[in-house]
């Protein structure tokens, strides 16, 4: 009897955790780093940090574009994103170590370095969770931060609520921001273009 109830118990959790995976399951990194590549659009995030959380809710929309650097096991991410109504552009390189990769960006004076992982999750969907490390006025910040991509800027409902659960294995508590994934900065090449074309 002890037998037959130990079996079905076995079952039961064994359906359940097909179901509901554990957190092991939802925080493997992408080792297939091409799978990082193209265009994708920044769809939520949010961060240990209220401080973060509240720089990162001044950003109206974010896009970003990896390639692969040849002969190398880097990738350069060109950018763009609108905050205040303006569009800004940037580039930076990023190098991996393993499954984790470092890329620093420079701005208003300041140093910010992130060093993390890209994690599986939803089809076509990027998540990207981090330490960031900043210097600011002569004084080090840290933080981790959690960011969602998508390669079309829509998210169905079933993925939003995997993408929660793997924010709660990462012990992130504080809620999540959700970008605008329409109004986005064109490409450099298009501005330029644009541009031109108001010359002639």
């Amino acid at each position: 009897m002890f037998l037959h109830c130990s079996l079905a118990l076995l079952a039961l959790f064994s359906l359940s955790g097909a179901s509901d995976p554990g957190c092991e399951e939802l925080i493997k990194p992408v080792e297939d780093h091409s799978k990082l590549w193209g265009k994708w659009i920044f769809y939520a995030g949010t961060s240990d940090s209220k401080e973060q959380l509240k720089e990162l809710k001044t950003l109206h929309s974010f896009w970003v574009e990896q390639t692969p650097i040849p002969d190398s096991e880097d990738m350069l991410s060109r950018f763009g994103h609108k905050a205040d109504g303006k569009c800004y552009h940037g580039s930076v390189n990023a190098t991996f170590l393993g499954n984790s990769s470092t890329d620093t960006y420079y701005y208003n004076s300041t140093t910010h370095e992130h060093i993390g992982k890209h994690l599986a999750t939803c089809p076509d969907c990027m998540l990207w969770t981090d330490h960031l490390v900043s210097e600011v006025g002569g004084e080090t910040t840290k933080s981790r931060g959690f960011r969602i991509f998508t390669k079309t800027g829509t998210l169905e409902a079933s993925h939003l609520e995997v993408l929660k659960k793997q924010a709660e294995c990462l012990n992130f508590t504080l809620d999540l921001y959700f970008a605008n994934t329409t109004d986005l900065c064109p490409y450099e090449s298009e501005a330029v273009t644009d541009a031109r074309r108001e010359e002639q």
